[in-house]
């Protein structure tokens, strides 16, 4: 990812997004999900077990705290607690 600062530390964060899936098992279920932020930044969720209520909240908005981090060009995302956006007031909360 350009256009990034490098991460080599991985830093606790709290980050605004849609959640997207982004890969399913045979039968179609989502087996793994990014929450994709307005400035086109994209965190993979690294411990969807933990929270897997967010697998169920694709194309919602968040609010996620967690330890991000950078596997090769990849930004991550080790969540610790999330809560689900419901109007825009919540957006500049």
């Amino acid at each position: 990812m350009t256009g990034f600062p490098s991460k080599s530390v991985p830093m606790h964060e709290t980050v605004t997004g849609s959640v997207l899936p982004n890969s399913w098992d045979k039968e179609y279920r989502v087996t793994g999900v990014v929450i994709a932020c307005d400035s086109e930044r994209e965190l993979e969720v690294v411990n969807l077990y933990s929270h897997p209520e967010l697998a169920g909240l694709c194309r919602s908005m968040v609010a996620v705290t967690g330890v991000v981090m950078m596997q090769g060009e990849r930004e991550q995302i080790q969540v610790e607690h999330f809560r689900v956006l419901e109007t825009d007031a919540d957006l500049t909360s």
